[in-house]
């Protein structure tokens, strides 16, 4: 979005867009009251919250104490990039929580709330999260997983392609920063067109046969 406003763009997005039957996965950074309202107002939604909300995360830790101090409600453990990953999930109902995230942050229809830890190879992270809104069903633990697990794919897919591999957070242009992320999302979308799993082994084999990139561009060498 040319100008930074994200939460602005994602929202115009919601307007248009058939969400029927739908959950909203969002970042951490899009996960704010006025993005809630919207997606309250189509369907429901799920989110992690991280260290940009210190006063959201602190009501759920007073709420939920920490999640070590009971069993958790599932534990999936998952292969990828070549090492185990281990996520465990705790899931309570907000209650009263929920009335007073309405009134303290604007947020409205928080029926669930937990905690989600991630362990991987070199680190482990801890999470709070929530989910709510419209949803036509009672929300159990496994589909809260995997709800996450989901949001993640599309993090590590994308997000974390643009910051790690084309180091976007450091190459970020400044004035002209939303037409160099546009060019390096259409270099990514142009990459995968070649059936690597992973964004490093395709350029590894167009830095092998160039050929190859002149392919995805329609030139004949």
């Amino acid at each position: 979005m040319e100008g930074g406003d994200e939460l602005g763009a994602a929202i115009a997005l919601l307007e248009d867009f058939p969400l029927e039957n739908k959950v909203i996965s969002a970042d951490a950074g899009l996960l704010q009251a006025p993005f809630v309202r919207k997606v309250v107002e189509k369907k429901g939604y799920i989110g992690l919250s991280k260290g940009n909300q210190p006063e959201l995360r602190q009501a759920i830790v007073d709420w939920t104490g920490l999640p070590q101090a009971r069993p958790p409600e599932v534990v999936c453990c998952t292969k990828g990039h070549g090492w185990l990953e281990r996520r465990t999930l705790w899931i309570w109902a907000c209650g009263e929580l929920s009335s007073y995230f309405a009134e303290r942050f604007g947020w409205t229809g928080v029926p669930w709330c937990g905690w989600i830890e991630r362990k991987g190879k070199e680190e482990t992270s801890l999470h709070v999260w929530l989910a709510g809104a419209a949803f036509r069903w009672q929300l159990t633990a496994a589909q809260a997983l995997a709800h996450v697990r989901r949001h993640w794919t599309i993090e590590n897919s994308v997000f974390r392609v643009c910051d790690v591999t084309f180091d976007e957070d450091r190459l970020h242009g400044r004035k002209i920063g939303f037409r160099l992320s546009t060019v390096r999302n259409v270099a990514i979308t142009l990459l995968r067109q070649l059936g690597f799993r992973f964004i490093p082994d395709v350029q590894r084999a167009v830095a092998a046969n160039p050929v190859l990139a002149f392919a995805l561009l329609g030139i004949e060498v």
